[in-house]
């Protein structure tokens, strides 16, 4: 289930993953709210957290998607 497309116009889905300011996100769903829905808001979270992390909201449209198995590759290589 598609929740945005991203700044190349890729489909994003639930559980993706996506970078945001030079941060690694994971995709926890679409928006929250109706008037988020008109927007292109989705809901993600920091993939290294803290105890302090919470899931933020964002433009899709200002996120970029990263392939999967990129993503497994630099968290076996120890992330940062």
């Amino acid at each position: 289930m598609s929740v945005g497309t991203d700044l190349l116009g890729r489909e994003i889905d639930v559980e993706d993953f996506v970078v945001f300011h030079n941060n690694l996100y994971q995709v926890l769903g679409g928006p929250s709210y109706k008037w988020q829905k008109k927007s292109g808001m989705i809901r993600i979270v920091l993939v290294e957290k803290s105890k302090t992390t919470k899931p933020v909201s964002k433009y899709a449209n200002h996120c970029c998607l990263v392939p999967r198995a990129e993503v497994m590759v630099w968290m076996l290589k120890g992330g940062k």
